[in-house]
């Protein structure tokens, strides 16, 4: 990214789960920041914006670049993130940075463990690499980033499949709702909320790092089809010829 002024801020949103907002300064320091729990609604995400504007005296004109997690995770919450973000860049032709919210839960824990020491690459070597990053999908899945021996790995996973990567990694960093936590406590040694263990610094650092979409069009990272989706494929009327 290219250096920006003085006097224009970064804006980093992540709606996957809970709702993580902030400015950050030229020197990738934050200024403000929200963290909502899972479950507020949409309509709310712009009053939130408003506040951090508010809060450190700017305005959407003072925006250089917007840093947007584009999940895997809540269906709305990603559609919601994702049209602001294109909404704040479309006017001023801001740089968008896209970045996978499951890695970026895993690089605030490792940040956390004073072990991210290179945080800018979701594959770089920080000693203890053993991390897992889940937030709750429909059915009982979980959406999942696995950060074992340095491979990085992203994917849909059953509650067993979870489970037992237990007895691979120390850690597990959850967001939003986990329904199962009483079943992960009994087989990863060390669970945080990433609610609790947000590094804005640390993520919006990974995110620059990235290439940055300049036609304002973003792909969200579903991982999944929609519920709708999936009963739409799985229907036998497709299978029948007109």
């Amino acid at each position: 990214m290219s250096l920006i002024s003085k006097n224009q801020k970064i804006l980093l949103i992540d709606f996957s789960a809970s709702l993580y907002m902030a400015l950050l300064d030229s020197e990738n320091q934050i200024v403000a920041k929200r963290i909502c729990e899972q479950g507020i609604r949409g309509e709310t995400m712009h009053e939130i914006l408003d506040e951090l504007f508010l809060e450190t005296q700017s305005a959407p004109s003072d925006l250089a670049a917007i840093c947007i997690g584009t999940g895997p995770g809540s269906f709305t919450g990603i559609r919601v993130g994702v049209a602001m973000a294109q909404g704040l860049a479309f006017a001023k032709r801001l740089p968008l940075y896209p970045f996978s919210s499951l890695q970026a839960m895993i690089l605030s824990a490792k940040a956390g463990l004073g072990s991210a020491s290179q945080a800018g690459s979701a594959s770089s070597s920080n000693g203890d690499s053993s991390v897992i990053s889940a937030i709750s999908a429909s059915g009982g899945r979980y959406f999942i980033s696995s950060w074992i021996l340095d491979k990085v790995e992203e994917k849909l996973c059953t509650l067993n499949e979870l489970v037992e990567y237990g007895s691979e990694a120390k850690y597990l960093i959850v967001s939003g709702k986990i329904p199962d936590r009483p079943l992960f406590e009994k087989s990863f040694p060390h669970i945080f909320r990433m609610e609790e263990k947000i590094d804005f610094s640390t993520i919006t650092k990974f995110a620059l790092s990235q290439d940055p979409i300049l036609d304002g069009i973003l792909r969200p990272n579903y991982l999944q089809a929609s519920a709708a989706e999936e009963k739409k494929l799985q229907s036998p009327l497709l299978d029948k010829n007109p």
